[in-house]
């Protein structure tokens, strides 16, 4: 293995480097649960940018279908279908994947967070893990598990990865570094299951990292030395008390108003309005108000379909503990003038 001063002055590894994806087995082995060598971690920056590389291996290969949660992440349906992928909704049961609404038509590819379903933030029961990885299994099929917030739990421990749970390597793990750290640094890695591994790097030994050499590097050792563990540590406390707090506050001002759902997981809230509005009428008074709130319909999909409203998406990650009251009271206000 390189010492520092050589991997900073070495060209970069198209698919992440080696100090990184090393640590990243290691510390994901431990904290969830993962079954990974470091051959089978692939680093990209940024979410999409994986996604595009790997709908494109898996379109060479005879995939054609995505399954998505519906509502979900809807970046990945666009990462897909820019590579001719046929994309169909599976609307959740119970808050989770619905997996008896999965046919047997061979092999297909589902995305799915079971660990912190967005924006529910439900976890996957584990007798619906085993029913979807025996689907996959004797389907022939693929599930991306998008492990988005599993550290961001506040009771209780971290739920166990499905990948750590699959006995028939059809699992590929995605995880982002981007909502644990800042923005700004866009390190996201692929857990590939061994059969897929010698085929990815052969379809991508051209190309260019996109992700910074020197932040992979001074991640590693972030996680190396464990400041990443203090970290994620000090985030979750801090999270869990904006959290009780925004659960208060919504209680206080919106209860008689609206419905609301605060999840022990994750950084968003959902507002569930008495009746439908419209959904031009909502982002006009929102303007006016300089009030930031998302929709369930944004995350569905046929939301270019839909004119009306009934239930709204608070991410507060942004925003400042000393600043929720203000903001729950300003929801209240945009309610009022909606009704």
């Amino acid at each position: 293995m390189l010492n520092q001063e050589q991997e900073l002055f070495s060209f970069s590894n198209p698919f992440g480097e080696e100090s990184l994806k090393e640590e990243i087995a290691s510390y994901f082995t431990r904290v969830r649960n993962i079954r990974a060598e470091k051959e089978q971690i692939i680093i990209g920056a940024g979410t999409q940018n994986l996604l595009r590389f790997l709908s494109t291996l898996l379109g060479d290969k005879g995939y054609r279908r995505l399954n998505l949660e519906d509502p979900g992440f809807q970046l990945a349906k666009d990462a897909f279908e820019q590579n001719g992928f046929k994309i169909k909704g599976i609307r959740l049961k119970e808050k989770v994947l619905d997996v008896d609404k999965l046919d047997d038509s061979p092999r297909q590819v589902v995305f799915t967070s079971p660990s912190y379903q967005f924006p529910y933030g439900e976890i996957m029961p584990i007798s619906t893990r085993y029913s979807l990885l025996n689907w996959a299994d004797q389907s022939e099929s693929y599930i991306i598990e998008d492990d988005y917030n599993n550290e961001l739990r506040y009771i209780g421990k971290p739920i166990p990865s499905l990948q750590g749970m699959d006995p028939h390597d059809r699992v590929i793990y995605l995880g982002s570094f981007s909502t644990l750290l800042i923005p700004s640094i866009r390190i996201s890695f692929l857990v590939l299951p061994k059969t897929l591994v010698n085929d990815y790097y052969s379809r991508f030994a051209g190309r260019v990292q996109s992700a910074s050499k020197l932040e992979q590097l001074a991640l590693a050792q972030m996680i190396r030395c464990g400041d990443f563990g203090k970290h994620i540590r000090k985030l979750r406390k801090a999270y869990r008390v904006k959290q009780q707090m925004l659960e208060s506050l919504c209680s206080s001002y919106l209860d008689g108003v609206a419905g609301f759902e605060v999840p022990t997981a994750g950084t968003s809230a959902i507002i569930s309005l008495k009746h439908t509005i419209l959904r031009s009428r909502l982002e006009d008074e929102s303007r006016n108000l300089g009030v930031l709130l998302g929709t369930l319909s944004d995350l569905e999909m046929g939301k270019k379909l839909k004119k009306l409203e009934k239930t709204l998406v608070l991410n507060y990650r942004g925003i400042r503990t000393n600043d929720l009251e203000e903001g729950i009271k300003k929801v209240r206000e945009l309610i009022c003038r909606l009704y």
